[in-house]
């Protein structure tokens, strides 16, 4: 009985502590600006000479703008299902509360255009995430064990790159255990205050999660005392399985925020290093083209897209 109550309350304390704004998120290069100066210095351009090939370059940049790409529609997508996810809890809320009297206010208002928008938006950024990663699976395949990579130093180069990202979200994840450990360790005092002041129906209430017990909770209320009683039980029952649930996603959204978040940050200043690089070279535009979409590796006879300037990203 306790630990389901700490269960609850933990992540209910958990995901206000942590919680901020989902579109605050920033992806900010300056703090990678210096990495990626060395990295491109140890392979790619050096003492104003260029250490690989011009189409390994352009390999290199398309690699650097999708992984930073990747990690930027991630956080975009999370965001939007995350608010689609509310929608459709308060639509169903909306429902189970007014069902017995569908003319009493309902406790969530309708807002039926700015919904639509943000579930459609949720379906695009869904579908555009598929996309993505697609297409930076693509490139990875082809350029690691296909041919679009020549020089041995530029493969070094890609993999060192790889590695070193790899640190960043193994940093990006210590950073996310030390703030969710301080907020465990305060949360757990709060419970133990909070557990003495509880009272036995409450308890009762919240014992009940499980599908089974939860049936062999609400039925004896539906024969014994009303349906009144029992719909009553039931909506509050399932608001607070809600909450708890939507507790949970929020700390795992707010960890794979911080890990994204970073990553993208990462990548974006080695993809802004390498044009620049393009740019100082004055390389004809096709080096400045997008080389994989999700079918793979793009024909010279079909028109590929431009990279972007990463001053616009």
């Amino acid at each position: 009985m306790r630990h389901q109550i700490y269960v609850f309350v933990i992540f209910a304390f958990l995901s206000r502590g942590f919680q901020c704004s989902a579109s605050d998120y920033t992806i900010d290069p300056t703090p990678y600006l210096e990495h990626a100066k060395l990295w491109t210095e140890n392979y790619i351009y050096r003492e104003y000479k260029l250490l690989i090939s011009e189409r390994d370059l352009q390999t290199l940049a398309n690699i650097a703008y999708f992984s930073y790409y990747r990690s930027k529609i991630t956080l975009e997508a999370q965001e939007a299902s995350m608010q689609a996810l509310n929608i459709f809890w308060n639509n169903h809320e909306n429902i189970a509360t007014t069902r017995r009297n569908p003319s009493v206010i309902i406790p969530h208002p309708i807002d039926a255009s700015k919904q639509a928008s943000l579930a459609c938006h949720s379906i695009y950024l869904s579908t555009q995430h598929q996309l993505i990663g697609t297409i930076y699976a693509n490139l990875v395949e082809a350029s690691i064990h296909g041919d679009l990579l020549h020089a041995s130093l530029a493969l070094k180069g890609l993999q060192a790159l790889r590695n070193d990202a790899r640190v960043v979200v193994a940093q990006a994840l210590l950073d996310v255990r030390a703030l969710l450990g301080t907020l465990y360790y305060s949360a757990q005092k709060s419970t133990q205050q909070l557990h003495e002041s509880v009272d036995t129906q409450e308890q009762g209430v919240r014992s009940i999660m499980g599908a089974i017990n939860f049936i062999s909770g609400y039925l004896p209320h539906l024969a014994l005392q009303s349906l009144v009683d029992a719909d009553n039980f039931n909506n509050r029952i399932s608001s607070e399985g809600w909450q708890t649930f939507m507790s949970i996603q929020d700390i795992s959204y707010q960890t794979w925020r911080m890990i994204e978040q970073a990553r993208a940050s990462f990548y974006q200043a080695h993809y802004q290093m390498l044009y620049t690089i393009m740019q100082k070279l004055r390389l004809p535009a096709v080096y400045f083209a997008i080389i994989v979409n999700e079918n793979g590796v793009i024909t010279p006879a079909n028109p590929a897209p431009p990279l972007p300037d990463p001053n616009n990203l």
